[in-house]
């Protein structure tokens, strides 16, 4: 299953430059700033969650093109995006929810943007957000004609630009000259991570048994990997692996076993029915029905959530594979770990009972299905 998060991915290979001083007399041409929300790290599968630039001065009328539309424009004066990832804990039903607010668009963000001719407009008054699209053309916003003297921020929920709207001073570039010596620093810190990572660490018990140290996922803050490390082990029967979620930053993962059983509950999870919590996770509830008459599915789209079975988001089974001589019969898994406060982090553990034999066993991430540890049991 492809995360949201993988919408990321998707950069320009273009960039658009216009503006330049007619003569010393006229004001300078409305410039089109071209903004990458992330950039894959050269190398490697890590993908650097930076926006490029992090800071820019632009005129009013300026436009800002963003490679892909996952991003608020907050008003003047915040700081603060009022929601998380997309994945949330729900305290009010003691689970877990996909947040329904990052689908839906703010006013200032609807019907416009997807297209240069048809920016949104910023004028620093409200939240701009676009929701989820399909962002082919990048997405276009332009700073009013009456915002000056301003500063704003642009957040991809992990990181942010500052614009400083200001008429008098001259214009940033079109695009970040920082951006190639930034991504050589990252491509150097994610292969020394990938050194790291990829070693094999153990620690023996009092028994004698091994204790493998694994990873679903990796980050620092500002590098992310979707890999689970090490990708392959070799192991003894009585042995154990433990995973480790704190490190994770920008999304959960899990570590789950054997992926048949993974996949299935995950598609379950996806294809249950989206839910209006009109007394917000404060309250005690109860959730209502969605209105699918209604594009935005509440009243308010703030209020819409898909509540996530506990087979795949709350930790399964005995923490043994494979418990019977079965093992598509197991299921085992960590449930989701890491990522957004209340999403809880700690690390999650199998003892290995049986050999593999001519198939290794498979714990996988339940979310992102590339993400695998092959594991062979001697």
């Amino acid at each position: 299953m492809r995360s949201k998060r993988a919408r990321f991915f998707a950069l320009l290979t273009s960039v658009v430059a216009v503006g330049a001083l007619a003569t010393p007399a006229t004001a300078q041409t409305p410039r089109t700033y071209e903004v990458l929300t992330g950039a894959p790290v050269p190398g490697t599968e890590a993908f650097d969650f930076h926006m490029f630039p992090s800071e820019l001065t632009a005129h009013p009328g300026d436009t800002l093109h963003f490679d892909w539309g996952s991003v608020a424009l907050l008003p003047t004066g915040q700081t603060e995006v009022p929601f998380g990832g997309f994945f949330a804990a729900d305290p009010d039903d003691d689970g877990f929810k996909v947040d329904g607010a990052l689908f839906f668009p703010t006013e200032a963000g609807t019907d416009c943007g997807l297209r240069a001719n048809d920016p949104c407009i910023y004028d620093g008054h409200q939240l701009l957000y676009p929701g989820d699209q399909n962002f082919r053309n990048g997405f276009f916003v332009k700073i009013a004609d009456t915002l000056d003297d301003a500063e704003f921020v642009v957040s991809n929920l992990f990181h942010t630009l500052t614009v400083t709207v200001d008429s008098g001073a001259p214009q940033s570039p079109v695009e970040d000259p920082n951006l190639e010596s930034h991504l050589a620093a990252s491509a150097q810190e994610a292969e020394e991570l990938l050194e790291m990572l990829n070693d094999v660490q153990y620690e023996t018990t009092p028994e004698g048994k091994r204790v493998y140290t694994a990873y679903m996922g990796y980050d620092t803050d500002h590098i992310s990997f979707f890999e689970a490390f090490p990708q392959d082990l070799r192991i003894r029967k009585g042995d154990a692996i433990q995973w480790n979620f704190a490190q994770n930053v920008v999304e959960p993962h899990t570590a789950s076993t054997p992926p048949k059983k993974a996949k299935k509950w995950a598609d379950a999870a996806f294809q249950s029915a989206p839910v209006c919590d009109p007394d917000g996770d404060e309250g005690p509830g109860p959730d209502q029905p969605a209105d699918f008459e209604n594009p935005m599915l509440c009243e308010d789209p703030s209020m819409a959530e898909l509540d996530l079975p506990n087979k795949f988001a709350k930790e399964q089974g005995d923490d043994k594979v494979p418990t019977g001589g079965d093992r598509e019969a197991d299921y085992d898994t960590s449930g989701l770990r890491g990522g957004p406060e209340g999403i809880p982090d700690d690390p999650y553990a199998l003892k290995f009972v049986r050999k593999s034999r001519d198939v290794p066993f498979t714990v996988m991430c339940s979310i992102h299905w590339n993400m695998k540890t092959k594991v062979t049991v001697r």
